[in-house]
């Protein structure tokens, strides 16, 4: 596994927040490359989970894909080679195959999927009011760019608002750090690179 540095404390948290019981909605954001991938996968690595990251799909295609993750995550074929015509359907198929202990679905660049669906926060309230915040579940939102991650699940106008369980701003590496990266840079070739 490749080194982990700097992001122990999120992962504790992450761990803590998988612990609790019941149903839990987490958001997790920050400019790009700072770790927030490598933080969810290696969280993921400890738990049953489905991990998926979004891109620039159409909607058809982002529900494919996102059904494609399920099935590898699950090992349930069925689940990739069905058809389903709207996120309920989805997510109600992946309600009747998630397994195990408290079962954790993360959306990692959650801004692509409401690109492709701009009502899918609307739809997730729903699905998390109607289905999944009385039950053994983790669903951990994360993206990349801040201010539309802002809006479609922190800020008041959110379908989400209220419904989130914690929240996560990923900060840059403190050169403190940059030690571990490039241990045998002398401190000024690394403040250089930190900067």
């Amino acid at each position: 596994m490749n080194k982990f540095i700097d992001r122990n404390h999120e992962l504790t948290s992450l761990n803590e927040a998988y612990a609790k019981p019941g149903a839990g909605l987490y958001v997790l954001y920050g400019r790009r490359r700072l770790g927030k991938t490598t933080l969810l996968r290696r969280f993921c690595a400890g738990v049953p989970a489905v991990y998926h990251v979004a891109d620039r799909s159409t909607e058809h295609e982002a529900l494919r894909l996102l059904a494609q993750s399920m099935s590898m995550a699950l090992g349930e074929p069925t689940l990739a080679e069905a058809h389903y015509p709207d996120w309920y359907a989805l997510f109600r198929a992946y309600d009747r195959f998630r397994k195990g202990r408290k079962p954790v679905l993360v959306l990692d660049e959650y801004q692509y999927l409401c690109e492709a669906q701009p009502a899918l926060s609307s739809i997730l309230q729903r699905y998390w009011d109607e289905h999944w915040k009385n039950q053994e579940v983790m669903l951990v939102l994360s993206g990349s760019v801040t201010s539309m991650m802002y809006r479609e699940t922190l800020s008041r106008s959110s379908p989400l608002y209220g419904r989130r369980t914690g929240q996560w701003l990923l900060r840059p590496l403190r050169f403190s750090h940059a030690v571990e990266f490039l241990p045998s840079r002398n401190p000024k070739d690394l403040l250089s690179l930190w900067g």
